[in-house]
């Protein structure tokens, strides 16, 4: 018999015995030479990829077949479990009784493996004529096989065997065969007995140094007449040697409905260790299954469709710096974004702040959800960056809104190679045996390379720029104070926020923190803004002072200073933060006769020190100095409640009063603020500086008459202090504002009374305002025995000197010393009393009872 003959009757053979095994042919005939470059040409093209529909169907009647349509394999502790579907196709005129066929599965050597229903098609019995009917079995099969080691039995009853059992056919699967759906494929899944359209949208993969961290998003559309609800299907990604990794649904797909002919897109994670490899990676619907036998444990997992991934993409490993990443949120588009990076070094630690920007793609409103932010470094480095900057941020149509993440990392980690992870609001996920899903899953929405970090170190006078949901504004801190105060000292760090923008913003309510050598202040901070609004116009700027208190003994090296933005009743987040490290920069000075120009927006003037001096006591003295304060504003203005320190050469502090009017100036009008503290009569007054500046209390700044709990802006004024020339006349004695002059100074006696008359002339310099007026004018007699007597004379009031010329003024002094005196002389001397200390400022001599004397007598 030849090797034809030999063949046909085999498979005649095989076909009356009904064991005829069917086989997807993959012969080709070899190439011929003319075929080469039509070869060489062919190869470049995307393989066809064969699937289960190669197979034939096996006849059961003469009208009816089946076929296997789905195969599947699901790994488990101690075994695989299969699950695979035939199709009945019934093209008889009656229907087929199902339970007068079976199926079984046995390996090429013989081994056969029991097949079950699943739970699903128990109770289907019958195929109905005219009809098709898909019937999912399963079977437990040892751990080493795959989908291509089994033959697919069909089965006959027949009584008339000793077994039973007829084989009319066999499947068998080619290597050459794949039993996934192809990448990119769709599949039907039937769920809770409603068709489901199933495909993959999307993959995701991103390597850290210890896990591949894949994401799949799962399109699933309603096919049925009904409604899917709250399916039990899991998910799992398949690996290339067996393992299953249970995937984990995000928050909006659980408990999910679908409704026919919706359509919904599902997002899992997962996380596979680095050491596995994740090309080929497929995806499985699991569905549980009860036991087959009632004395078995557990449910078990049946893979009911499997899908081909596409291949992972290194590329998906990080977004480059400074470089944006596309999200969906929704079915709608956002730009993500590191767009600034900044650090301050403390010690031994870094502190870093990102600014992070979502940007709305789309033309809908956008929830963005509560994503959890982590910065990742090398070695395995990672640390949780909290925010409460998502708690209900919605992105309008286009809108673009930032936010800020502040981190601190160990010095020893660096800052070059640092990754920012965006994690998808954590689930907790069923676990498996072999399920590495941690309880609190963190699967990256992306992970984005953190772009070369600023320093914030020493940096007075720079400008960074803040993008914030008003608008992009530019931060710069001016200068760095450190003042004295009653009950320690105050820090006041000086910043100029800038609107960048072409339309005016409102900043919401500033927070400021302080840091001392790393650890926070405990004292009570104020930010201060020049603009109580806090808004900003166009391309204009405000000053903001933040302000704390410390220990006046307390010696730092370092000192940090944050400016936050309130969230909320209790939640903060970081604009920007600054670090000096080193002393803080010395006081400006203003020299004597200069100004000093106060820039605080609706505030503006500028002050200079007059002439000072000293009221001399028995044991204490009085530094006294006149200012000179002019407005530079347009309108009307309140100014700058002032608070001063007078300074010693030495580095002595002493706190000033400081007295001003408290209603509004007039533009370019002129103000006189005074200044005095009293002093014990030890300390040397030469060479003293008055510290000057702006006062602030509950954070805004002091209104005119009331008590500053700080002070913020200031110089350090030097002075120029002297006693004034003792006079022999009386003519303009200066009294600033007001010029006295006194003539026709007259001095009776008569009996026990000495009387004193004259005239005068009181001028006020009308260019200035002040508020109350503290000086006094003295007039001193001193007899010839060395007896004092004084009259204390108010000015510019009732009962005292008026402005005015040609005026007179009466005074008397009883005495029992006037009864005495027949003739002799007196010394008259004018003084300038403030506080209750005098410092002279003329003085002459004359005799009693002498009319018409000239003062110069």
């Amino acid at each position: 018999m030849n090797k034809k003959k030999t063949i046909a009757a085999v498979l005649s053979l095989s076909l009356a015995l009904g064991t005829f095994t069917v086989v997807a042919p993959e012969v080709q005939a070899a190439p011929k030479a003319s075929d080469k470059q039509t070869q060489t040409k062919t190869t470049t093209k995307t393989p066809v990829v064969k699937t289960l529909d190669k197979l034939s169907s096996i006849k059961l009647t003469g009208k009816s077949s089946v076929k296997l349509t789905d195969v599947n394999m699901y790994r488990q502790d101690e075994s695989n479990v299969l699950s695979y579907t035939l199709t009945y196709t019934n093209n008889e005129a009656r229907s087929i009784p199902l339970i007068d066929y079976w199926t079984k599965v046995r390996t090429k050597s013989g081994t056969v493996y029991s097949s079950n229903l699943t739970d699903a098609d128990k109770d289907k019995k019958v195929i109905p004529a005219q009809s098709q009917l898909s019937v999912t079995y399963y079977a437990k099969v040892a751990k080493h096989l795959t989908v291509h080691d089994l033959n697919y039995d069909i089965i006959k009853w027949d009584f008339s065997r000793s077994n039973f059992e007829n084989r009319i056919g066999s499947f068998q699967i080619p290597t050459g065969i794949t039993t996934s759906t192809v990448s990119g494929g769709t599949r039907t899944v039937r769920m809770n007995d409603v068709p489901i359209k199933t495909s993959v949208d999307r993959v995701n993969v991103f390597p850290s140094d210890e896990y591949h961290y894949v994401n799949v998003a799962v399109n699933v559309l309603n096919a049925g007449v009904k409604m899917l609800e709250n399916p039990a299907y899991k998910y799992a990604v398949k690996t290339t040697n067996g393992s299953s990794y249970i995937l984990v649904p995000d928050g909006s797909s659980k408990d999910y409905k679908l409704q026919p002919e919706e359509k919904k897109t599902l997002n899992f994670m997962t996380t596979i260790p680095k050491s596995v490899n994740v090309d080929k990676l497929e995806l499985q619907v699991l569905q549980e299954q009860a036991p087959a036998k009632e004395n078995e444990a557990g449910k078990i997992n049946l893979a009911v469709g499997t899908f081909a991934l596409p291949k992972a993409s290194d590329g998906n490993s990080g977004v480059p710096a400074n470089k944006d990443k596309v999200i969906t949120i929704n079915d709608a588009k956002v730009s993500t974004k590191i767009t600034t990076g900044w650090v301050n070094q403390s010690y031994f630690q870094n502190d870093i702040t990102l600014t992070f920007m979502f940007e709305n793609l789309s033309n809908k409103p956008v929830t963005v959800p509560k994503y959890g932010f982590e910065l990742h470094g090398p070695k395995g480095f990672s640390t949780p960056i909290p925010t409460k900057s998502l708690e209900s941020l919605t992105l309008k149509p286009m809108e673009k809104r930032p936010i800020t993440l502040n981190a601190s990392i160990s010095t020893d980690i660096g800052t070059n190679q640092l990754k920012l992870h965006m994690n998808r609001p954590g689930d907790t996920g069923e676990k498996d045996a072999k399920d590495t899903v941690p309880n609190a899953f963190k699967y990256p929405e992306g992970i984005y390379n953190v772009p070369e970090l600023q320093s914030m170190q020493n940096k007075t006078g720079s400008e960074y720029n803040v993008q914030h949901s008003k608008g992009n504004l530019g931060i710069t801190i001016d200068s760095l104070q450190r003042l004295p105060w009653t009950d320690g000292n105050i820090v006041s760090a000086k910043m100029t926020i800038r609107n960048k923008e072409s339309k005016s913003i409102q900043l919401p309510a500033l927070e400021g923190v302080f840091k001392i050598d790393a650890a926070e202040s405990g004292g009570k901070t104020q930010v201060v803004t020049s603009n109580g609004a806090l808004i900003i116009g166009p391309k204009e700027e405000i000053n903001v002072y933040v302000v704390t208190k410390l220990p006046s003994n307390l010696d730092f090296t370092q000192i940090q200073i944050a400016l936050l933005e309130k969230i909320g009743e209790s939640d903060s987040a970081q604009l920007i933060q600054f670090t000096n490290i080193g002393s803080l920069p010395e006081l400006p000075v203003i020299e004597y006769g200069s100004y000093f120009n106060l820039e605080t927006e609706g505030r503006k003037a500028e002050i200079m020190a007059r002439k000072s001096k000293v009221y001399a006591g028995n044991s204490d003295q009085i530094v006294y100095t006149d200012l000179e304060m002019k407005s530079r504003e347009g309108l009307q203005a309140t100014l700058s409640q002032m608070v001063g320190y007078y300074r010693t050469s030495d580095g002595r502090y002493y706190k000033a009063t400081i007295a001003q009017i408290d209603r509004p100036t007039s533009p370019e009008g002129k103000n006189v603020v005074t200044a005095w503290a009293k002093l014990p009569s030890s300390v040397n007054t030469k060479d003293m500086q008055l510290v000057l500046g702006e006062g602030i209390k509950e954070n805004k700044l002091t209104a005119p008459k009331e008590e500053s709990d700080g002070y913020v802006n200031a110089v350090a004024m030097n002075l120029e202090i002297g006693q004034p020339s003792l006079k022999r006349y009386f003519d303009n004695l200066d009294f600033f504002p007001y010029t006295l002059t006194i003539n026709d100074f007259y001095a009776t006696i008569n009996n026990s009374a000495m009387q004193i008359d004259f005239n005068y002339e009181l001028k006020k310099d009308m260019q200035y305002d002040m508020g109350e007026y503290g000086h006094k004018v003295v007039v001193e007699i001193t007899d010839a025995s060395n007896r004092r007597f004084e009259k204390e004379i108010d000015i510019d009031k009732d009962g005292g000197f008026k402005v005015g010329k040609n005026l007179s003024y009466t005074a008397s002094f009883s005495d029992a010393l006037f009864e005495r005196i027949q003739n002799g002389g007196y010394q008259v001397s004018i003084y300038d009393s403030f506080q209750g200390e005098k410092v002279k400022l003329a003085s002459y001599g004359s005799a009693y009872n002498i009319r018409n004397a000239r003062t110069s007598d």
